[in-house]
């Protein structure tokens, strides 16, 4: 029998859902699980195994279903996982696209005199100088839209609100799968119907209640109190701007964010940019 491997516990709180998560960090079979996940590439088998990694390290969270928490926490438990795992800094390649003014002396002739003298040239040209930067990944946040705590709630009329959630990393997942292509053929794998029922399911999933005033009496309608079908027809007669508010809302979700500054390294160029990071799989693409 072989001895017994001790793994260490971390924890992190995530202050929007008031819980602290304990967990370990990944094993060898999460590391090629991960490796797996980016040499295919796409977004849902990255979402996938995302989702799985977490599940896998959380310790004393077990029964927390981790494909129904939001997706920007799950992408935020998976970056504090792979801190603990590898590094909490990132080394990346930052190719400069700067544009940068060469100076050169050229030497002449003074067709006159016959003395030489060296005539400044200058030109303008891409750096393309390859500089290793470092990305802080202990500075990850969630950054949340301005306007997201305004947009949970959605006044369908003088007496009946909506109030959503972000939605579920789950829901994300079937949204990104949509998206697939065929790649012999090039065209979409699944159908518009299909599509529009990923999108409709995402909606349902992130309703939080459904709140009707009724003289001093308030009704509360949560999804154990409709279905799916009902909802979406109740959407369908509700006012135009309704259905744009869910598009807002789901098109500005929180994420987890990266802001930092990349230098070119080349003595003549020296250029400064400033990147942003969002998204779970704009990190891993990095390592």
């Amino acid at each position: 029998m072989l001895p017994q491997i001790s793994l260490p516990k971390f924890s992190t709180t995530i202050k929007e859902i008031n819980k602290t998560f304990h967990f370990r960090p990944f094993m060898m079979k999460e590391e090629r699980a991960i490796q797996m996940a980016k040499a295919i590439g796409t977004d849902i088998e990255v979402r996938q195994t995302i989702e799985q990694v977490v599940q896998a390290c959380l310790i004393s969270n077990k029964l927390i279903d981790v494909e129904s928490l939001p997706a920007h926490i799950v992408d935020y438990l998976f970056m504090q996982m792979f801190m603990r795992s590898n590094t909490n800094v990132l080394s990346v390649n930052y190719h400069c696209r700067a544009i940068y003014k060469k100076y050169d002396f050229i030497k002449m002739t003074d067709p006159d005199t016959g003395e030489e003298y060296e005539e400044e040239k200058v030109s303008e040209q891409e750096c393309g100088y390859d500089s290793t930067n470092f990305l802080p990944l202990s500075k990850i946040e969630l950054l949340y839209p301005d306007s997201f705590a305004e947009n949970t709630v959605i006044t369908v009329s003088d007496n009946i609100k909506l109030y959503v959630n972000a939605p579920k990393s789950s829901s994300i997942r079937n949204v990104y799968k949509m998206t697939e292509i065929n790649e012999e053929t090039n065209e979409p794998l699944f159908s518009e119907a299909e599509r529009e029922d990923a999108y409709s399911n995402l909606v349902y999933e992130s309703i939080e209640k459904i709140v009707e005033v009724v003289g001093e009496e308030e009704r509360i309608y949560t999804i154990d109190d409709f279905t799916r079908d009902s909802l979406e027809t109740w959407i369908d007669n509700a006012p135009k701007h309704v259905a744009e508010k869910l598009t807002e809302f789901f098109s500005e979700l929180p994420t987890i964010y990266l802001k930092t500054e990349m230098r070119c390294l080349r003595p003549e160029c020296q250029h400064k940019t400033e990147v942003a990071l969002t998204g779970a799989k704009s990190f891993l693409d990095l390592c």
